[in-house]
């Protein structure tokens, strides 16, 4: 049971990485577009557009 594990521990390590690097990338990513969107917004003097979910009457 443990020697199996021991083999496929670096595989294991390898996967565990690059979720979370592919985690970090969607976050920073994601940062990004609501940030850039926040900027959009006031520099458009306001939420304003189809782009806003605040949108009611």
């Amino acid at each position: 049971m443990f020697d199996s594990m021991n083999m496929h521990m670096p595989v294991v390590i390898a996967l565990v990485a690059l979720f979370l690097l592919v985690l970090v990338a969607g976050l920073f990513v994601v940062v990004r577009v609501v940030g850039q969107r926040v900027v959009d917004d006031e520099s458009s003097g306001g939420p304003v557009g189809p782009r806003t979910t605040a949108s009611q009457p």
